[in-house]
């Protein structure tokens, strides 16, 4: 444990980060993992980093902004407290749609935690094999958690979207076309296509109107 702290005390790049991230299997043996920040008070994610969580979870959540709306999500706003997802959920009422699309991702069986206040929120979710692992290592996640938020906060230290990135998804959003976007934004029209298509990754759908219709939504642009 001594010798991956001393790791996380050196991460600055995103490439640091997820080699912390595999490393952190030692002592917890989680499957996937899921990170996003962002401002609660504006309902505004600055960045979402998915490593396993299938896709059509990862695109509902952020296409709908059910993150906002989760009673599971205001329960932890008040609580701060490190969780485990399936025994939260047990004693709330859960929109079916939600709960279904959690158990057949096998994201129901996620420990939960981070950090958050009024101003900013760092929110990890690591799904376990089970309840009865994810419950044993609940703890050991909680130590860790302030160690990811330093460490991922280091490495990733800009919004998802880069300056040049929400600049020509605004102009989208207005309706303008490629080759309108590339005078404008005194580029070509093969670099706009690039970007877009690096957007599109970054909001992990292959549908540039949904790409646009998240980054609205969450208030990246």
């Amino acid at each position: 444990m001594r010798q991956w702290q001393a790791e996380s005390a050196r991460c600055r790049t995103p490439k640091q980060f997820r080699a912390l991230l595999k490393r952190l299997r030692h002592f917890v043996p989680y499957e996937n993992f899921y990170a996003e920040w962002g401002y609660p008070a504006r309902s505004q994610l600055c960045y979402v980093l998915n490593l396993g969580y299938p896709l059509d979870l990862v695109h509902w959540r952020l296409t709908t902004g059910v993150i906002w709306k989760s009673p599971i999500f205001q329960q932890w706003r008040k609580t701060k407290e490190t969780f485990l997802w399936c025994d939260v959920a047990a004693g709330m009422e859960i929109d079916p749609e939600f709960q279904q699309r959690m158990e057949q991702a096998g994201a129901h069986l996620s420990i939960c935690g981070g950090s958050v206040s009024a101003e900013h929120f760092t929110f990890f979710a690591a799904s376990m094999p089970s309840a009865e692992v994810a419950r044993k290592y609940l703890p050991t996640f909680d130590e860790v958690t302030p160690i990811l938020i330093a460490a991922s906060q280091r490495a990733f230290p800009h919004n998802l979207l880069t300056a040049r990135e929400q600049a020509i998804l605004k102009r989208r959003v207005h309706g303008e076309a490629q080759k309108l976007i590339a005078a404008n934004e005194g580029i070509s029209e093969r670099t706009v296509r690039e970007h877009l298509q690096r957007i599109k990754r970054k909001l992990y759908t292959n549908d540039l109107i949904n790409a646009v219709a998240i980054a609205v939504r969450q208030r990246m642009v």
